[in-house]
């Protein structure tokens, strides 16, 4: 069979060539070894303004983590209110206040005359995190938090862990605390120590690499500097490293663009590590490095079950399910995979928490691998708004790892299907069918699926045809134009004299006979 593009994106997760930087490693090291043994870490930025209540919460919880000491602490205090002053100075930390000059007040009024509350808070975090490289200079890098949070006992040597592959694999730059997925229900319940990626930097407790600084601080927005950190032309498409398991909880249940009711969804509910006994492994970071953490994935999409059936996702298994899936992740319609993501628990905005359009977390007991198969026609570009913000740029390469005749669902397809009755004698174990998918040569113009397949020796799988009936896998096997719904027995096709591939929307008229003159038809032979 000839070699396609899907054979050769697996071949280049199956068979990395990555190269890693060594020296960073290095660095990160010796830093750490020179630091006394009852502050082995990172130095802290602790951002404040007028809370000292839940700041003195906070500052308590970070004193009891292990490896932190006051000295290694600055507070950076916006404005000088004299309570928050106090506080700071009770728990010995060191401070330093941002007063806030005539211009820089000025770019906060909007025409109303109120402040643009997004803008002052850019200004502060700019100001911290200068002031946190100037006051220790010789640390590669510093943790950045607020003033509202608890933190579990291993937060800093959760840090200390990965910090050797954020500065090694130049397709890393920020490690995180926190997992905008990390729900009581979704995490693994039997376990504290896998680590993940996600292409939306997620912030709530963060480590910020000097050198990344560097890179970053002169583009520095004006407003809004957490979307500045997640668009692509900041990360450079790099990710952000997590703990399944959240090792910091947000407590601040009001606050500049925070509500009751979005804390009460979206952050009461996070299950933070809490066992004092828990230890990372020295050697746990090479878990997350590219080669190893891609290979590792695609072994498990492999050895997984792919779901046919939403029903399937309500009973429990040993082995992880994979929902293949289409949705759009603009927040623009946001509204039609809603209630699919409040099924899961999950984050109603699909790019939280995700990588290349995959989530992992967990549901009715076993573990659920969503993978997006999304691909957008085309970049749709906004005033003051980066592409990226209103969907993927290309489909995601885990779709050369779907199993031939496995279906992708819509959310509602998916949902109606997860509120059916399971039927008693289904087996997970089952073994299927292996299908091969065969594209009809150049020579093969007008012949049905029936002939196609014979002619390998194999015969065609009418039930498979609903699984590639998708505009997103004839584009990877023919020279699309344009994809397009139709109907009829000879489709899902390719029309050779107008570059048109063409889904059914009738599951009716599936047909391995069907053929069309000028129709190179894709069929599932087994």
């Amino acid at each position: 069979r000839k070699r396609t593009h899907i054979d050769k994106t697996k071949d280049k997760i199956l068979r990395p060539e990555s190269s890693y930087n060594e020296g960073a490693k290095v660095e990160i090291e010796s830093y750490l070894n020179s630091q006394p043994a009852n502050a082995k870490g990172f130095p802290i930025v602790l951002l404040c303004y007028n809370r000292p209540d839940r700041l003195n919460n906070t500052i308590s919880s970070l004193l009891k983590v292990r490896g932190v000491v006051p000295s290694k602490i600055l507070a950076v205090q916006d404005g000088t209110l004299d309570s928050v002053k106090k506080l700071i100075g009770h728990h010995k930390l060191e401070l330093i206040q941002r007063i806030e000059t005539p211009a820089e007040h000025k770019m906060t009024l909007l025409k109303n005359g109120k402040v643009d509350a997004g803008i002052k808070i850019a200004q502060h975090y700019r100001f911290s995190l200068e002031s946190g490289f100037s006051f220790f200079p010789d640390a590669p890098a510093i943790l950045v938090l607020e003033d509202d949070f608890l933190f579990s006992p291993d937060f800093m040597e959760y840090f200390v862990a990965v910090a050797p592959a954020v500065a090694m694999d130049d397709s890393l730059w920020i490690a995180s605390a926190w997992n905008d997925n990390g729900f009581k229900d979704t995490v693994n319940p039997n376990s504290s120590r896998t680590l993940l990626r996600t292409d939306f930097f997620p912030g709530l407790g963060w480590m910020l690499l000097k050198s990344v600084w560097y890179e970053i601080r002169q583009k520095w927005p004006t407003n809004h500097w957490d979307w500045f950190m997640r668009n692509p032309a900041t990360s450079k498409h790099r990710d952000t490293v997590y703990p399944e398991v959240p090792r910091d909880f947000h407590t601040g249940v009001k606050g500049t663009f925070m509500d009751e009711k979005t804390h009460r969804q979206y952050f009461d509910r996070i299950k933070y590590n809490t066992d004092p006994q828990f230890k990372w492994s020295p050697e746990c970071y090479k878990d997350i490095m590219i080669d190893s953490y891609e290979k590792k994935f695609a072994q498990e999409l492999n050895e997984s079950i792919h779901v046919t059936a939403g029903w399937q996702l309500k009973i429990k298994t040993t082995r992880p399910k994979v929902v293949w899936y289409n949705a759009n992740p603009s927040p623009m319609h946001e509204k039609y995979i809603r209630p699919l993501m409040e099924e899961f628990g999950l984050w109603h905005q699909l790019m939280r928490g995700a990588r290349e359009g995959v989530h992992e977390f967990w549901y009715h007991g076993s573990k659920v691998i969503l993978i997006n198969t999304f691909k957008p026609k085309e970049q749709v570009k906004h005033k003051n708004k980066s592409a990226w913000f209103f969907g993927y740029k290309s489909i995601t390469k885990w779709i050369s790892f779907k199993p031939l005749g496995i279906p992708v669902f819509s959310g509602n397809r998916l949902l109606a299907q997860m509120r059916e009755t399971p039927p008693e004698d289904w087996n997970p174990n089952t073994n299927e069918k292996r299908i091969t998918l065969i594209a009809a040569s150049e020579s093969q113009v007008g012949r049905s699926c029936d002939e196609v397949c014979l002619q390998e020796h194999l015969k065609c799988n009418r039930d498979a045809l609903s699984g590639i009936n998708d505009c997103s896998l004839l584009e990877m096997w023919f020279s699309c134009k344009k994809c397009t719904e139709s109907n009829g027995p000879d489709q899902p096709a390719y029309i050779v004299a107008d570059s048109l591939c063409l889904v059914n929307t009738k599951p009716e008229s599936f047909s391995c006979e069907g053929a069309f003159y000028q129709a190179r038809r894709l069929c599932p032979c087994v």
